[in-house]
């Protein structure tokens, strides 16, 4: 009997399409969590849950008959087949790999590749793929970092992505994991995630019939109209908050995407939910990055790479002067997979040649934790299946968790926030890289983005799409040189258009929210005076300072004289400057802890000399804001004296004493005393060098990213001076065109001889 075909299994198995399929990913002490879990889920919860483990590919499994214990849910391993029903358990077995296709589980042999076994991040990128926004993907208990890619490509689809709270977790490597990839939608303890499986299987969301010509049933919209009253005030919101415009993006990607948010909130309807995204300012940073979530890796499309380094970077690198830089650019980079792929590729195309020239590839993407991702370049293990074994020797260097994109790689990419929409774009360029980014944008869009990108690009330059993605009706300004590939030349047009982009509509987080108030409100100054004398009611009111996030000392409350001194020289207000030797690691240590737990840090017993004698001190730091939006922190800092002086001990050497005498329980007291004293000072001093080493690499990184962004402005400013320079050109151009005809004869006559021979009827040229 032949097989059904994919249409027809469609047609016979819609059961897969009426309620959410739950892909749960474990490791190491996973088996106890998900026990934890099916406990506390009832046996009609309505959806079904499928198991992915990290098993012994040698040995058979129990994981199904032990689980069977926990719930009256049937428990099942997997068989090829398998049809996925509701209220279900099923269990993969071991030595395989998982796919489900129209609701059907099918059991694929474990490839023989190298490094980590990466079973979850294959289900669960199957599993989005099939279900889309009815998928639900559950990272449990494991080490390693199996199941991010997966969880990525679940959220990419409209589906839920849940982790283990890591305190819960045996192991919380996995759940660090995803946590850390920055796409993760909840947290939960496993009986948690239970409660909230229950709740998400019976929203209408998730268990209505998904058909693409249904899906403006999510959000109702009126007939006639583009765009519901709901819809635009979202987009206002999206816009006043985070610059961007969403209002010709394709409408299906957006409502997938606030669908999601609705049922992580409980929210049946579009007009609840549009409340409350006025109400919670939270919520619409969370939209903005649930829009902007994309699935990206390392050589997407491998045979397009290939064809890329024969067809385009070959051409680039041909005969170029050592002297001319090669310039790419990379548009809507995300988290950098796809700049430092192409870096790596230019790389293997010049090869061992003596004479490399300059390579400069801008990277852009208008989230800004993506390019903070995409700049630290730090990927999870699963890259090894896109990135070669001999690439990752090359290029990457191995970390505890993954791998880390190697120096060389990294000093060739800038990487900034920028948007291509509104900001001006970089000029001068070889190769424009923009895939899979114009499928988000609607024709008008489209239009108004393809002339920035044929301006950009140098007369020989390549633009290079994605697989889904055209130059529509403007062949003009590029001409096909691979439609399979989607490489495209910068054409000759006759007529350029119309370029329209301005300066960044972008208001950096590290901007003063006093520069971003309306015009016409007053500005004051945060009333330090005030703030500090309502926390200190709650305290006794030793003896301190507030400073901000500079260090630089703003009020001083009591005498701080013994602690704090003005140095000698030019006069400085700088905490550490003022500070006492003595105490000043101590304090910088517990400033940088309550900078990173933002809770109140005690310093206590610490010694300080006094002329000839000793007084203890302890020291509080307490963070806190001036204002509520306020997001640049200030700390009181307290110096709280010991109330007697010690006496001063004469330290003889540890252990010594006087031939034939055994020492005295004192001297042996004393003697253990100032071992853990010093003790206790070398564990203080190996913190306080291990902060100052973190400091600095903070501080580097902060550097390089201010550089990035100031050398990304200084292209843009650059590329809108030539463009203001065209125009003036232009202008200079057209007002020496500007003659007369003669009506007699019909010869230009300049305004010189005009002047001269005024009797002659004229009319204007038109141009």
């Amino acid at each position: 009997m032949a097989k059904d075909s994919p249409k027809t299994q469609r047609a016979q198995s819609p059961i897969s399409k009426e309620f959410p399929i739950v892909g749960i990913g474990a490791s190491a002490g996973g088996l106890e969590a998900v026990s934890q879990l099916l406990t506390q889920l009832p046996p009609n919860a309505g959806i079904a849950l499928i198991v992915v483990q990290h098993l012994d590919p040698s040995h058979e499994s129990l994981s199904a008959e032990i689980l069977s214990k926990t719930t009256r849910m049937p428990v099942e391993e997997i068989k090829d087949g398998t049809r996925v029903q509701r209220n279900h358990v099923y269990i993969i077995p071991p030595n395989h790999n998982l796919a489900i296709q129209h609701g059907i589980l099918s059991l694929l042999p474990r490839p023989e590749s190298r490094g980590s076994h990466l079973a979850i991040d294959s289900f669960f990128q199957s599993l989005a793929q099939d279900l889309k926004s009815r998928s639900i993907g559950i990272i449990l208990s494991g080490t390693g970092s199996d199941g991010t890619q997966g969880l990525e490509a679940i959220k990419a689809e409209g589906g839920l992505a849940i982790v283990q709270d890591p305190l819960s977790a045996k192991y919380d490597g996995m759940p660090h994991s995803a946590i850390a990839a920055g796409i993760v939608d909840l947290v939960l303890t496993p009986s948690q995630i239970a409660e909230e499986l229950v709740r998400f299987a019976s929203h209408p969301l998730l268990t209505q019939t998904e058909n693409p010509d249904e899906l403006s049933k999510n959000i109702s919209i009126p007939q006639g109209k583009l765009k519901s009253d709901s819809l635009t005030t979202i987009f206002t919101l999206l816009r006043n908050q985070s610059h961007v415009d969403f209002t010709h993006y394709k409408l299906p990607t957006i409502k997938r995407r606030i669908d999601r948010r609705m049922v992580l909130h409980k929210k049946k309807t579009l007009a609840e939910y549009t409340s409350f995204l006025q109400s919670n300012p939270q919520e619409v940073r969370a939209l903005f990055a649930d829009i902007l979530i994309n699935v990206t890796e390392f050589f997407r499309d491998p045979d397009v790479f290939i064809a890329l380094k024969k067809q385009v970077l070959s051409k680039l690198v041909k005969n170029r002067p050592a002297d001319a830089p090669i310039r790419i650019w990379v548009v809507g980079c995300s988290t950098g997979e796809e700049a430092y792929s192409v870096a790596i590729a230019l790389l293997e195309v010049l090869g061992d040649t003596s004479t490399k020239p300059a390579i400069q590839i801008f990277a852009t993407d208008i989230s800004e934790p993506a390019i903070q991702r995409a700049r630290t370049g730090i990927y999870p293990e699963s890259i090894q299946k896109n990135v070669s074994h001999e690439r990752l020797t090359r290029f990457f260097e191995k970390t505890d968790t993954g791998y880390k994109i190697a120096k060389f790689i990294r000093d060739m990419c800038l990487f900034s926030r920028h948007d291509v929409i509104s900001d001006p774009p970089f000029s001068k360029l070889d190769l424009i890289c923009c895939r899979n980014l114009l499928i988000y944008f609607d024709s008008a869009l489209q239009k108004h983005i393809l002339p920035i990108l044929h301006y950009a690009l140098n007369s020989e330059g390549f633009l290079w799409l994605g697989s889904s993605e055209s130059v529509g009706n403007l062949p003009t300004l590029f001409r096909v040189t691979d439609k399979t590939n989607k490489f495209y030349l910068r054409g000759t047009s006759p007529t350029l258009p119309r370029l329209r982009f301005g300066v960044s509509t972008y208001a950096s987080e590290k901007m003063p929210p006093t520069l971003a108030n309306p015009i016409g409100q007053t500005l004051e100054a945060p009333d330090f005076q005030r703030e500090s004398e309502q926390l200190l009611l709650s305290e006794y009111a030793p003896p301190g300072v507030v400073v901000d996030s500079k260090m630089e000392i703003i009020l001083t409350r009591g005498n701080t004289a013994p602690y704090l001194q003005l140095p000698p020289g030019q006069v400085s207000t700088n905490l550490f400057k003022m500070a006492s030797q003595e105490i000043a690691p101590y304090l910088r240590l517990a400033i940088q802890t309550a900078k990173k737990k933002n809770a109140r840090i005690n310093k206590e017993g610490l010694k300080i000399t006094e002329g000839k004698q000793h007084r203890l001190l302890n020291i509080s730091v307490i963070p806190f804001d001036t204002e509520p939006h306020n997001r640049e922190r200030h700390f009181w800092i307290l110096f709280e004296p010991g109330s007697e002086p010690l006496k001063a001990e004469s330290h003889k050497p540890i252990g010594t004493h006087k031939p034939g005498h055994r020492p005295t329980w004192d001297a042996i007291e004393q003697r253990d005393r100032r071992i853990k004293e010093l003790d206790q000072e070398l564990t203080d001093t190996r913190t306080y060098q291990q902060s100052l080493t973190e400091d600095n690499e903070a501080t580097q990184e902060e550097v390089t990213a201010s550089n990035e962004e100031l050398q990304s402005t200084n292209e843009e400013l650059q590329s809108t001076n030539e463009e203001l320079e065209t125009a003036k050109e232009e202008l200079s151009y057209n007002y020496n065109l500007k003659a007369n005809i003669c009506d007699e004869c019909n010869r230009i006559i300049s305004l010189k001889e005009l002047g001269k021979n005024c009797k002659l009827k004229t009319k204007e040229r038109v141009d």
